[in-house]
């Protein structure tokens, strides 16, 4: 059974009117919580150049960003929508490590050489922080760009909230913590222009006096809107932690969750309020799934922890209901040479039917399968078929597939084997019908490989997997596609196949040995009963079929073996034989470029006592 999210009632409503609010106008927010993502909806992600993760400003550890001052800083895409006119607003938290102006240049929303153009702020001799607007004459001098600057000093190594808002050349407000700072005006430049080059955070371009210029410490929360803030709103960003829960979710029961508006927290406990759900009703992730054990209305807890300060609790409500029946009906039978509306209940956002049409209901004079999918307002998709038959006397044919150890309902009827079933529609009119249904039962595939073996080194080893069963896609663990392949490395190789009714997997390992063969001869032997080297043998590996005959000086044999380990121990019939030379003849099989060959040697060997 799937389930449909009805509607989504938040507890604190006040905050997600406040979150909706903030939202407004908003053109970029880089949260730089582990990355330079831009969450304001635009996605305009930006570049990292050098600059290193930090502690922000709620002491979340990767959750800002740090510039050194010399090479660090982030570049934002180019869009005209970054490059708006008055009234705009910027927002940022910021951490300065110098008390040097010349490493205080914190941003540029228009970054051109030798051009006063778009928004610029730095810090000045005395740190008060300092915000200027450009009108992209060319011109490097000081008047040719606006700027107010702050009364308050700032301090090294410390977090400040900063909001700038500039509604025109006399109309800005600078604010410190959530105070307005005051400050002074400079310069007379005209209204705000662009040269339309990206904008950029941890560095100031240069001019021809001076070369670019950069920020030496931490950045966090960077957000940039084209309105002007007011103070209820700015007094709100800096109590932001007011966490709103949003869901999505379709007719399979599955829904995902997510806080917005949170802040940099330090974890979350979730509570689905869904206890038949077991264990799965609790969550301490991030962003959640959780698949509801049956309709109903449920109620999500989310607890938030921070870094500093008590933990937030936010809620909401939700119904889940069944997923409807598009159409209430499995099949229509209408004779031959009349028509049938065919409709979907209810009002959705779109229709697809399989004929092509996007309307909520169609016409048919044919027989056949009729299939809808209607998407509503939440994107969420429902399907349905019906089979329409027209004629007395046609018969209708039809087929299935299912997997073996499941079962179908056909027309009312429930069929778990294969076989030819038929259903007959009377009809008032004359116009019976028969329905055939062709079922075919799949079986799940099953993959079969040799057993493990063992190989000489250098050997190519062929292999293809025997597979059975209904399957129409394979592949390696390895990720080689080819059904057959050639091995030539050692390793356990898997093979799985994937069908309708499953996926198996089957593996062999498949290993390599040195296969190469070594054979010494002695050439002399002391059979004195001291036990020290009483025996002519020879020594060697992957040695076969060894067989070898010795000689006196005579020529008479006077022994012949068929074991590497027996030896000759110095007689013959039972008769120690004289000290001398004798010879012998041997021949064998040993391994050679990963086969056996045959070979012979001779030679001799010294008899001493």
């Amino acid at each position: 059974m799937r389930w449909l999210l009805v509607f989504l009632f938040l507890i604190h409503s006040s905050a997600f009117i406040q979150a909706q609010t903030l939202n407004d106008s908003l053109l970029l927010h880089y949260p730089m919580n582990g990355n330079c993502n831009d969450i304001s909806g635009h996605n305009f992600h930006a570049a990292l150049i050098n600059a290193t993760l930090t502690t922000d400003h709620n002491g979340a550890p990767n959750s800002a960003y740090h510039f050194d001052g010399a090479t660090e800083f982030i570049d934002w895409p180019s869009s005209p929508v970054l490059h708006p006119g008055l009234p705009i607003t910027i927002a940022f938290w910021v951490k300065y490590d110098s008390n040097d102006y010349l490493n205080s240049f914190l941003f540029d929303t228009d970054f051109a050489q030798n051009n006063y153009s778009g928004i610029h702020c730095n810090l000045t001799q005395s740190m008060q922080i300092s915000f200027s607007f450009g009108d992209c004459s060319g011109s490097t001098s000081p008047s040719a760009r606006r700027s107010k600057t702050g009364s308050t000093s700032l301090q090294i190594n410390t977090w400040y909230f900063v909001v700038a808002v500039m509604r025109g050349a006399n109309d800005m407000d600078i604010y410190i913590n959530c105070v307005n700072d005051g400050g002074t005006y400079s310069g007379s430049g005209g209204p705000i222009e662009y040269t339309g080059i990206p904008g950029i955070l941890g560095r100031s371009d240069g001019d021809m006096y001076a070369p670019a210029r950069y920020f030496m410490g931490s950045l966090d929360e960077f957000r940039y809107w084209h309105r002007a803030l007011s103070a209820a709103e700015i007094l709100s960003l800096c109590n932001s932690n007011n966490p709103v829960i949003e869901a999505s979710g379709c007719y399979d029961g599955v829904y995902n969750f997510s806080l917005q508006n949170a802040g940099s927290y330090s974890g979350v406990t979730w509570d689905f309020g869904d206890p038949a759900s077991g264990a799965a009703n609790s969550s301490v992730l991030d962003n959640p799934t959780h698949v509801f054990s049956a309709p109903g209305t449920y109620q999500v807890t989310a607890v938030v922890s921070y870094y500093i300060g008590s933990p937030v609790s936010t809620n909401y409500t939700v119904v889940v209901q069944a997923e409807p029946d598009l159409i209430p009906y499995d099949s229509v039978l209408e004779c031959a040479g009349s028509s049938r509306v065919i409709e979907v209940e209810g009002i959705w956002d779109s229709y697809q039917w399989s004929n092509g049409a996007v309307t909520q209901s169609i016409v048919v004079s044919a027989s056949g399968v009729y299939s809808v999918s209607a998407t509503d307002s939440n994107g969420c998709i429902v399907a349905d078929t019906v089979v329409a038959v027209f004629d007395n006397t046609t018969v209708f044919e039809t087929d299935t597939t299912f997997c073996n150890g499941s079962s179908i309902v056909f027309d009312g009827q429930v069929i778990s084997a294969a076989g030819d079933y038929s259903f007959t529609h009377p009809s008032g009119s004359g116009c019976d019908t028969i329905i055939n249904l062709h079922a075919t039962v799949e079986n799940a595939p099953a993959v079969s490989l040799p057993g493990d073996t063992t190989l000489c080194t250098g050997t190519q080893f062929p292999i293809s997997p025997l597979v059975s069963g209904s399957w129409d896609a394979g592949a390696w663990s390895d990720g080689v596609t080819t059904t057959g392949r050639i091995i030539n490395i050692g390793g356990v190789y898997s093979y799985s196949a994937t069908g309708m009714c499953g996926t198996a997997e089957d593996e062999i390992i498949v290993a390599f040995e040195d296969c190469t063969s070594g054979i010494f001869f002695p050439n002399v032997f002391t059979p004195n009963g001291d036990f020290h080297n009483p025996v002519f043998r020879p020594d060697g590996f992957n040695i076969e079929d060894f067989h070898i005959i010795i000689f006196n000086r005579w020529g008479g044999q006077i022994y012949e073996g068929f074991s590497m380990a027996e030896g000759w121990d110095g007689t013959f019939n039972g008769q120690e034989c004289p000290e001398g030379v004798y010879f012998w003849i041997a021949d064998f099989k040993r391994y050679q470029n990963n086969a056996m060959v045959k070979d012979y040697r001779s030679g001799s060997v010294t008899l001493f006592r």
